[in-house]
């Protein structure tokens, strides 16, 4: 409940599913239910999410225009193919 209410005042709705997935990992360990193994676990998928967001801003950055361009255009020729099609 605390993390759905962090979420919401934060505005962050969308990542509700994920952050719960998220505790969920953490808390599951059986037989380490320690405060300090909780804060390892959190430190470990912080590391690894802080790491996965670097490499994708900075070393290999995601085309989204491109992928959307050439989207776009496979559409159109099969929108054109289906006109042309629909006519004759």
């Amino acid at each position: 409940m605390i993390v759905i209410s962090l979420s919401l005042k934060m505005k962050m709705e969308s990542t509700i599913p994920l952050t719960l997935i998220t505790v969920l990992a953490i808390m599951s360990a059986p037989g380490n239910e320690d405060l300090l193994f909780t804060l390892n676990r959190f430190l470990i998928i912080l590391v690894g999410t802080g790491s996965a967001i670097f490499v994708n801003l900075m070393i290999l950055p995601p085309k989204y225009q491109r992928s959307y361009l050439e989207h776009i255009h496979s559409t159109f020729q099969y929108m054109s193919l289906l006109i042309r099609k629909g006519t004759s």
